[in-house]
């Protein structure tokens, strides 16, 4: 369930990213485009977070982990997600007028107002410092594990793998938009390195995401089907041509056949 929501989550900012805002070149977008922005963005975030965990109890302490990511935790935690995003919008985002996140058409690039409340809502930092948490989570996991685990867990095993190349595309994806945009006059550079590499993350990550688990899908639903084959041995006797019946069975050459009782 958490995964479905990251993609949801990854689609939902794609569609910010890519249409309708960024095609808009002399009209400023309303303040709740940026809020909306930061709903999925901060969201998705901590879904990473939270993926990373359920990873890193789900090998490390199976039993534990049986316990605590129940049916009940899952719903908690997916609620959770939406509920950090939205007070990421209502403080202070909904109670300031000179706070807010937009698209300038004239830069190509997401701003936050230069205000005080602006400077304090260090939303770029954040995203660095929790993405920097997931993968390093995913990574201590992966070296942490030994083979044993791995042919024990192989979905388990699965699953940290690809959270470790998203968590890793997700914080490089967060240094180039944060750290080395900031580097760049160009506005093409400044758009590729924000805007276009944002994009490409999201719509990889979602459909990464969605493709693993159908495929996973497709594959139990397929050994549901296969036919079982039984195999029986059955006992044929060939007595000796001059046996009688008070010979010792050693005498008698013994034969099974393999039957397929499918």
């Amino acid at each position: 369930m958490v995964c479905v929501l990251h993609s949801h989550l990854c689609m939902g900012d794609l569609s910010l990213f890519g249409w309708p805002i960024t095609l808009h070149r002399h009209f400023n977008p309303w303040k709740s485009h940026g809020q909306l922005h930061i709903l999925f963005w901060t969201s998705l975030l901590y879904s990473h977070l939270f993926l990373s965990l359920n990873r890193l109890t789900s090998l490390l302490f199976p039993p534990t982990s049986r316990l605590i990511f129940s049916h009940l935790v899952c719903l908690s935690l997916i609620l959770s997600t939406w509920l950090i995003g939205l007070l990421h919008i209502i403080i202070p985002l909904l109670w300031s007028h000179t706070c807010y996140l937009i698209y300038n058409p004239a830069t190509w690039i997401w701003l936050m107002s230069g205000t005080t409340c602006g400077n304090t809502l260090v939303l770029q930092y954040l995203c660095l410092f929790v993405a920097g948490i997931s993968f390093l989570l995913n990574l201590s996991t992966w070296i942490s594990i030994s083979e044993e685990t791995i042919r024990r867990h192989p979905i388990e095993s699965k699953l940290l793998r690809e959270e470790l190349w998203r968590a890793m595309g997700f914080l490089m994806a967060a240094t180039s938009s944060n750290v080395l945009s900031g580097w760049l006059g160009e506005r093409w550079q400044k758009y590729a390195l924000t805007c276009v590499v944002w994009q490409g993350y999201h719509l990889l990550d979602g459909l990464f995401v969605l493709v693993f688990h159908f495929h996973r899908k497709l594959l139990a639903k397929h050994k549901m089907e296969e036919p079982h084959h039984t195999l029986s041995f059955i006992h044929v006797d060939h007595p000796g041509r001059h046996s009688s019946p008070h010979a010792p069975i050693t005498h008698h050459p013994v034969h099974f056949s393999r039957v397929d009782t499918s």
